[in-house]
């Protein structure tokens, strides 16, 4: 009996195999990847991973393995985390401008989001240590006890000394989305919208 749902599963990008990916393409299941960053640099500050280069190489052979076997994938960004620089950020973004012009064929989607101060992280615990060795500034700590737009209290952050405006990298990411739907099977592209209508 067929299961009329679709199936989807959370991943990290840096540890799935080849072979893996082989078995999500015949499940037929859409993956979301928490990949946040292409800076070898900030997956350390962000302790995504002890080795951010061997993260970023690792993250980078999955993505080419995924738009290689048609796997239809989600690749979640966070952009701005304390430590960010335009140098960091400019990794980030680069490297998924790249990544759609080089295929002909997509079926990897990326969504970028800006970093969010959450009370408990490890971020929170330590943000006077951020604020003294990046010059972070926490617009909004106590974001949850104020009136207002919470969501957009809770980003109001500042990065870095050098980082004061992270929405020109972000608008540069979601300008992306157009060129990888043109990009994209038109039934992965079916299969895309549904997912949405069911999981949204």
């Amino acid at each position: 009996m067929g299961i009329d749902r679709p199936l989807w599963a959370e991943m990290r990008a840096d540890r799935i195999t080849e072979g893996d990916i082989d078995l999500c393409r015949k499940l037929d299941l859409y993956l979301q990847f928490g990949v946040e960053t292409m800076s070898s640099r900030m997956a350390e500050i962000t302790r995504k991973a002890a080795d951010g280069e061997k993260y970023v190489r690792a993250v980078d052979a999955t993505l080419r393995e995924v738009a290689r076997s048609g796997v239809l994938a989600n690749v979640f960004l966070v952009l701005n985390h304390p430590g960010e620089t335009p140098a960091t950020a400019e990794e980030t973004v680069s490297y998924f401008e790249r990544f759609v012009a080089g295929h002909d064929h997509l079926t990897v989607i990326v969504n970028a989001g800006r970093y969010q101060y959450f009370v408990g992280s490890d971020t929170a615990v330590r943000h006077a240590w951020y604020e003294k060795t990046y010059g972070a500034r926490f617009g909004h700590p106590d974001w949850y006890r104020e009136r207002g737009p919470q969501f957009d209290l809770a980003q109001a952050n500042r990065a870095s000394d050098e980082l004061s405006d992270i929405e020109p990298y972000v608008e540069r990411l979601k300008a992306l989305h157009p060129e990888i739907i043109r990009k994209m099977p038109a039934t992965q592209q079916l299969r895309f919208l549904s997912h949405l209508r069911q999981l949204g």
